[in-house]
């Protein structure tokens, strides 16, 4: 066998991923990203093609982040917040659906993290109080979509499905960091005016700065953690 066929093979053998930086229940940030629901038909095709199949121990994971949420944020408000919430919501019941006719009966789901902790939210605070509306904002999308779950057990009776419960987790692993790092919910990476993280000028030089050390740092930029961050919420969410 060729060693790429190989490594191919068992690349497969420990699941597949398709997620993709941005994605979200609607379009988000361009064409080039695809939806969930495109995802999962991108999935449709390679079963078909027999590249993969579905067993009983199978498990299907759908992680929908907040993307979907700032694109709400930075648009004109055409409806209420909480109508395009329920208009998230039923776009990830439908995708678990979707999982589901395809073979999975062990199904998994995120829920979203507390919004008005991350950086973005906390920074008028000097890093130190969660912004509560953003955090009511967060966790309507939760309670709407545990309320939504539940009424899928009697119409997918085989189906085994699991929250995972990432503002449970995301609460308890930044109070920990807020007693014990210097960084406590402060950012590791600092953009300039009018820079982000990783960009640089017309001559080079960065338009941000890295902190010392990324692992004393729960969120590595405004919105998203450092891998010791996400080390942190495993332990809590898989303990």
């Amino acid at each position: 066998m060729h060693p790429k066929l190989r490594h191919l093979r068992s690349s497969i053998a420990g699941g597949v991923n398709f997620a993709y930086a941005g994605s979200g229940i609607f379009p988000t940030f361009g064409p080039k990203i695809p939806t969930i629901s495109a995802q999962i038909d991108q999935f449709r095709a390679i079963l078909r093609e027999r590249s993969v199949c579905i067993s009983d121990s199978s498990t299907a994971l759908l992680v929908v982040a907040g993307n979907d949420y700032t694109i709400y944020g930075l648009s004109p408000k055409n409806e209420s917040l909480a109508n395009f919430t329920g208009r998230v919501v039923s776009g990830i019941i439908d995708s678990l659906k979707a999982l589901h006719k395809l073979g999975f009966n062990k199904l998994a789901v995120t829920n979203l993290e507390p919004f008005g902790c991350f950086p973005a939210a906390t920074a008028p605070s000097n890093y130190r109080i969660c912004n509560e509306t953003s955090t009511q904002e967060s966790r309507l999308h939760n309670k709407l979509l545990a309320s939504r779950i539940r009424g899928l057990k009697p119409i997918l009776p085989k189906a085994d499905i699991t929250i995972l419960d990432l503002d449970r987790a995301f609460s308890h692993a930044l109070q920990g960091y807020f007693k014990h790092s210097r960084y406590q919910w402060k950012s590791c990476c600092q953009q300039k005016e009018n820079g982000q993280c990783g960009a640089v000028d017309a001559k080079g030089n960065a338009l941000y700065s890295v902190c010392p050390d990324p692992n004393e740092a729960f969120f590595w930029d405004t919105v998203h953690p450092t891998d010791s961050g996400w080390n942190s919420v495993a332990k809590i969410l898989f303990s």
